[in-house]
């Protein structure tokens, strides 16, 4: 796995949280978001698999600093939307069935 890889993963899921944040802006339905939302799961899944891969090389230092912060904002803008849909009634679980966790550790 290449850092430019995790690059990539990342602002693809990027995209799709920017998506769904529009569809909340425009009247959100579950019929609109949960597909959004399950394709987002599912790429999270694979950037999740990509980091247990990745080996950083000195090289990659500043450039793995700059994604660390991209990630960050990544995860705030996840919360969010996952926040946001369970306020509309779509029942949101993490990763084995159990209740997706926000990042302020409230059960959603």
């Amino acid at each position: 796995m290449t850092l430019r890889k995790l690059s990539e993963i990342q602002t693809r899921v990027s995209l799709l949280a920017d998506q769904i944040q529009e569809q909340y802006n425009q009247g959100p339905t579950p019929k609109c978001i949960v597909p959004l939302l399950k394709e987002q799961a599912q790429i999270i899944v694979q950037l999740q698999t990509s980091l247990k891969e990745y080996t950083p090389t000195s090289e990659d230092r500043e450039e793995m600093a700059k994604l660390k912060v991209s990630f960050r904002r990544l995860v705030e803008h996840t919360d969010r939307n996952y926040r946001n849909a369970s306020k509309i009634g779509i029942r949101l679980t993490g990763i084995g069935g159990k209740p997706y966790k926000s990042i302020n550790s409230r059960a959603i």
